[in-house]
């Protein structure tokens, strides 16, 4: 019995296959098991043997990987290839922490004693007490950590909200610094234990399109210094988007002497913010009711007067409408005649009204049609447009000034009000013109 307690004070204590009493079979199982227990238990955890260790395996490796580890390091320490001093006692080690994990039975005991060892030693420890509590360091807290500000407008301001305080309930006494000049903060100074900081980033002087890095720096007194980095991506502003309606200004047949005649043109707003900008006419037979507005919507008065223009002519002009969200041409047509009774100009003669023939036309065969395409049905709606506004012979000029515009569509222009050149409406144009120049032909 001495000998087992020595054997357990000097940490020599062996697997129960290995038991250092010289002959334990003659003691009863029971007593046996609860006596090799309890000096495991006693032993100290600095000369506790670790099998798993000694062996250079994992606590949860397969069979087939002890073995390979125990071969491995048999054929490197055999005292018959390793001359080394401890040769010998590494491969007693190796062939006793073999013993037992390369034994399912031994291993699945041992198993469960080194965990009971874990949970006495885990029981042992000391716990945690006021004094040790008050022995950790007071630190700078930031939340959050990083200030993204995402996509800001050019020229346009953002303000975050930042946390800065310190634990223990200490107070916090420093300054606040900026790495740009487009980071403003609400205070510079901090004096207490918890402050809640608005940071505001500034695009006004950066460049679109970039992604912008800052950094604000926390230098405090007692608590050493911390960094927080700011980060904004500048895109560029929205812009009004200017819409003019309509785009040709038709004043039909005028009389020298008599009252001017008057159209309208409609000015909104296609995107965000408030439009404004101004009109002019290059023309002095032509002007309008205001030279310039600002709001959404708008209606201004294009004013046409005969007055000093010759007889028998026709003159077009243009309106240039210069704003915010863009710029845009409209056209002015008139004619002047003697009286309200004078004979049609030479464009409505019977020649020239071959155009208006094909469309009428190519509207018989559409309206045939029982389940139309998207582009017939644009085509019938261009052709009736058409038919309404244009006189004979100007209906292809008509239909390649659209064609222009179509291609152009990004400058909002109107073939009609409520008919957009939008690219959509190129194809049924291009079409459109393309059937006329063969009739044309055809007729010719």
């Amino acid at each position: 019995m001495f000998r087992v307690i020595r054997a357990c004070i000097r940490g020599q204590l062996a697997p129960l296959s290995t038991f250092p009493y010289p002959n334990r079979e003659q003691l009863p199982i029971a007593v046996n098991l609860t006596l090799y227990r309890r000096c495991v238990m006693m032993m100290p955890v600095s000369k506790q043997i670790d099998y798993y260790k000694i062996l250079q395996v994992d606590p949860e490796a397969e069979p087939e990987v002890v073995t390979a580890a125990y071969r491995r390091l048999a054929a490197k320490y055999h005292p018959d290839v390793n001359k080394a001093c401890d040769a010998e006692q590494r491969m007693r080690d190796l062939n006793q922490a073999y013993a037992v994990i390369g034994d399912p039975v031994k291993r699945s005991e041992y198993d469960r004693q080194r965990q009971a060892r874990v949970r006495t030693r885990a029981s042992a420890a000391p716990r945690s007490t006021y004094y040790t509590t008050r022995k950790t360091t007071p630190i700078v807290t930031v939340t959050p950590s990083v200030l993204a500000f995402g996509q800001v407008a050019k020229g346009a301001t953002k303000t975050l909200s930042i946390e800065i305080s310190v634990t223990e309930r200490r107070t916090l006494i420093g300054d606040l610094r900026v790495s740009h000049p487009w980071i403003r903060l609400s205070t510079t100074r901090l004096f207490s234990s918890s402050t809640t900081v608005n940071v505001e980033v500034d695009t006004t002087g950066l460049r679109e399109g970039m992604v912008h890095n800052g950094l604000l720096t926390i230098d405090s007194i007692s608590y050493g210094t911390r960094s927080v980095p700011i980060s904004v991506r500048v895109i560029a502003q929205a812009q009004p988007v200017l819409v003019a309606t309509p785009s040709i200004l038709d004043f039909g047949r005028a009389v020298v002497g008599r009252a001017p005649k008057v159209l309208s043109i409609r000015i909104s707003n296609g995107g965000p913010g408030l439009l404004s900008g101004t009109i002019t006419s290059h023309q002095k037979w032509l002007s309008v009711s205001q030279s310039s507005w600002t709001g959404n919507q708008v209606v201004i008065q294009a004013i046409a007067d005969a007055g000093g223009m010759k007889v028998g002519r026709q003159y077009q002009g243009e309106l240039d409408i210069t704003s915010n969200g863009g710029r845009f041409m409209v056209t002015a047509r008139i004619q002047v005649v003697a009286s309200d009774v004078a004979v049609a100009p030479e464009t409505d003669s019977a020649e020239s009204c071959r155009d208006l023939d094909f469309l009428r036309q190519r509207m018989s065969i559409l309206q045939e049609v029982k389940n139309p395409t998207g582009m017939q049905e644009s085509e019938q709606i261009v052709i009736s447009h058409l038919l309404q506004t244009c006189k004979g012979g100007d209906v292809a000029v008509t239909l390649q000034r659209a064609i222009e515009g179509a291609q152009g569509w990004r400058e909002q222009a109107y073939l009609a009000e409520g008919i957009p050149l939008s690219a959509n409406l190129l194809p049924v144009l291009t079409d459109l013109f393309k059937r006329l120049r063969r009739w044309e032909t055809h007729e010719a």
